[in-house]
């Protein structure tokens, strides 16, 4: 029974993690994307009244992103691998090792733009193995368990994930704010301002 239950911990902490890692990696996307370039020499630059920039990318774009980013920070969970994949949804897939066993995972999120110009990520399917579980479980427990950043708030009756990306904090009083985040379409605008 004190195994059963072991094992449960670890997987709500694996869900966690990688819900944790989906949100901290589009926050930091958004952050080096947006991070002015380092300059030797500045130049002076006319400051016009609440000026904005419409940035344009695709799942491609987003996809290498991810990817380089994974790649980049060796996984610090014990025994799970697992990969961020950007198409018709957004599906993080892995394998838990327990008791030298492999179980597959899957998580699918269908993203969307909320009213306040955020991203909503809408849980579809939450799978161990070969079973399904139920969403509102899993983000409850992953609510009251991990310190989400404040600009990640998990609605688990709703079965949704809201990205405030207007709270994420970038250089100069920047702000950021989604347009479009159309997977079909293969089109994610984000626009830029003071």
């Amino acid at each position: 029974m004190n195994n059963d239950r072991n094992w449960k911990q670890a997987f709500f902490i694996l869900l966690g993690s990688i819900i944790l890692l989906v949100a901290v990696m589009f926050g930091a996307f958004l952050y080096l994307v947006l991070s002015p370039p380092e300059s030797e020499n500045p130049t002076k630059v006319e400051v016009i009244e609440n000026p904005y920039f419409r940035l344009v990318t695709n799942k491609a774009g987003i996809n290498s992103w991810i990817h380089k980013e994974l790649s980049k920070r060796e996984q610090k969970i014990k025994n799970i691998h697992y990969d961020v994949m950007v198409d018709d949804y957004i599906y993080v897939n892995g394998k838990l090792i327990v008791f030298n066993r492999e179980i597959p995972f899957q998580m699918i999120f269908e993203p969307s733009v909320n009213q306040d110009k955020g991203l909503t990520l809408t849980e579809k399917e939450v799978s161990l193995g070969m079973l399904n579980l139920p969403g509102e479980i899993v983000l409850g427990l992953l609510d009251e368990q991990f310190n989400m950043p404040e600009w990640v708030t998990i609605h688990p009756n709703q079965h949704e994930i809201v990205v405030d990306v207007k709270e994420i904090e970038l250089e100069k009083g920047m702000q950021l704010s989604l347009e479009t985040f159309d997977l079909s379409k293969d089109k994610i605008e984000l626009n830029l301002k003071r």
